[in-house]
């Protein structure tokens, strides 16, 4: 969830940026055509103070918002890093903290931890960090997609089951 929000706000970021400098380059040649208009003595000089007037606004107006588009995206990417540093420290930080820090530390992270002859048998995090952490473990464990599926060490066949092997252990993870 995290990644993928920062993601679509990083990529909204973009195309408002997008959009703010044509809206810029655009004021801009027209600012340009008007004063090459009144130096063709096309228009007068009050229209041509109006039009410059009215330009510099719109410009102004738009380069505020792509300094503060610039702005929230830093932020947004200087809270990241400080959230990676953090996280990263965490662990130092649990092994000095007193038992009820580090019972706040798991509170922070973990929803459940399940315990079963006295070590952690399975966890499952809270929402705030279970999209983080997947994403981390997914791309530690690259390859995945050549591991054995839950079905077994062999592929589902279209035979009767006296003609299939039973042999094999039907579901591995059940004995990790």
């Amino acid at each position: 969830m995290a990644r993928k929000e920062l993601a679509e706000r990083e990529i909204d970021i973009v195309r408002q940026q997008e959009f703010l400098n044509k809206q810029v380059s655009k004021l801009t040649k027209e600012r340009q055509r008007i004063l090459e208009a009144y130096l063709a003595e096309a228009i007068p000089l009050d229209l041509l103070k109006q039009e410059q007037n009215r330009i510099t606004s719109e410009l102004r107006d738009a380069e505020t918002k792509l300094d503060a588009l610039s702005l929230h995206n830093d932020q947004i990417e200087k809270r990241v890093e400080d959230i990676i540093l953090i996280a990263s420290n965490c662990y130092l930080a649990y092994k000095k903290a007193s038992p009820s820090n580090r019972r706040g530390f798991n509170q922070a992270f973990f929803e459940k931890i399940y315990i079963k002859d006295k070590k952690i048998s399975d966890w499952k995090f809270t929402s705030k960090f279970t999209d983080l952490f997947d994403a981390i473990f997914n791309s530690l464990s690259s390859n995945k997609n050549s591991l054995v599926g839950v079905r077994g060490f062999e592929p589902p066949t279209p035979g009767s089951q006296n003609r299939c092997s039973n042999q094999a252990e039907p579901h591995p993870e059940k004995y990790r």
